[in-house]
């Protein structure tokens, strides 16, 4: 049976070897998946490596050797070169780091109950114990609490890459949060396999440690732009289309879009059923976007912007959102004393809500 491809970029002979065995180990069938790897030209530690592995171990491989990609921010091209090369007749797809384990033992059989769990195969299965029960209310979560789910190929279909921009686990995410504001919430939490190895950045030097800290900012700044939204809103949308075919019993249909009005319509035999908008608001999200950076306290949040956009930053945070939202509060703890409401609870809302009042409370203490 063909049950899942599993794809990923690897430098790291060492890592890339345990993780096969792991795989080979832990599966009731070592044959149910296919590995496909991107390695560099020229990268001869890891073609050494490949060359051993084929000679000493049965698993389904394939290599795919390409230019390198510019740096750790870039990995989705290598993720979408690896999509194109798989076997599109595997039912799921998986993109992981090389430094992952899996710790349950016949995890393949426990996935294959998975088949179908919704019968149009539009469903993600998240891994991360630490994210998959989480549900995202704004489009700034999928940066932080972005999964590295296991989904099926028509997931995929839908936009016929992993990502367009740094994580195919933040652009999945993204994908996935536009779905559940078009009314289909589709994130499945599987807990019967435990994804375990190294976290995330822990076989880094110091060096690419701090490069990777001052990266992250701006390789997520720019996974929410208008135009990076748009795109996840758009692969929502076609997700949402494939749903209703299921539903509406529909047979030999076809997506086609209408890019001018940033529309996708469900045709068959050239009658449209459906059509549906995924254009965004550009304006909006771009100042959104502005608030959102301000107030974010991240490490090296603003390290790589322009120094007329800090003076711009500093200057809209505390010159005009604090004072206004300070001012908003003591008119709302005015006018509660006024309708009778408790003082101390509106103290206590006033100091939940506001961070700038919460902080001159503390020092008045």
């Amino acid at each position: 049976m063909k049950l899942i491809s599993i794809h990923l970029p690897s430098n790291k002979p060492f890592h890339f070897r345990r993780l096969l065995e792991n795989l080979l180990s832990t599966a009731f069938d070592p044959l149910c998946f296919e590995v496909v790897v991107k390695i560099d030209f020229g990268d001869l530690a890891m073609l050494e490596a490949i060359a051993r592995i084929k000679s000493e171990l049965t698993i389904n491989l394939k290599v795919i050797v390409s230019e390198p990609f510019n740096g750790y921010f870039n990995t989705y091209i290598a993720y979408n070169e690896l999509l194109s090369a798989s076997d599109p007749e595997y039912y799921f797809c998986w993109h992981i780091p090389d430094e992952v384990l899996i710790e349950t033992n016949h995890w393949d059989q426990k996935l294959t109950r998975y088949i179908g769990y919704f019968q149009d195969d539009v469903f993600r299965l998240k891994v991360d114990p630490k994210k998959m029960f989480r549900n995202l209310f704004e489009i700034y979560d999928i940066c932080l609490y972005a999964d590295c789910s296991i989904v099926p190929r028509k997931w995929l279909d839908a936009s016929g890459k992993w990502g367009e921009c740094h994580g195919p686990d933040t652009y999945q995410e993204g994908v996935s949060f536009y779905l559940s504001q078009y009314g289909y919430h589709r994130d499945i939490p599987l807990l019967d396999i435990v994804v375990g190895g190294d976290a995330p950045g822990e076989n880094l030097t110091p060096e690419k440690t701090l490069q990777r800290l001052e990266g992250t900012p701006k390789a997520w700044d720019f996974s929410l732009t208008a135009n990076m939204q748009e795109k996840m809103a758009r692969t929502a949308r076609r997700l949402q289309l494939f749903i209703m075919a299921y539903e509406l019993g529909l047979e030999n249909w076809e997506l086609r879009d209408e890019l001018d009005q940033r529309s996708v319509i469900l045709v068959v035999k050239e009658h449209v059923y459906a059509r549906v908008f995924y254009g965004l608001d550009y304006v909006g999200i771009t100042l959104s976007n502005f608030k959102y950076v301000a107030k974010r306290v991240w490490p090296y949040s603003l390290s790589t912007k322009k120094t007329s956009y800090k003076f711009v930053t500093y200057t809209y945070l505390y010159f005009i959102y604090y004072p206004l939202k300070f001012l908003t509060t003591l008119a709302k703890i005015i006018s509660g004393l006024m309708f009778g409401f408790s003082l101390k609870a509106l103290i206590a809302g006033a100091i939940e809500n506001d961070s700038m009042f919460a902080y001159l409370m503390k020092k008045l203490r």
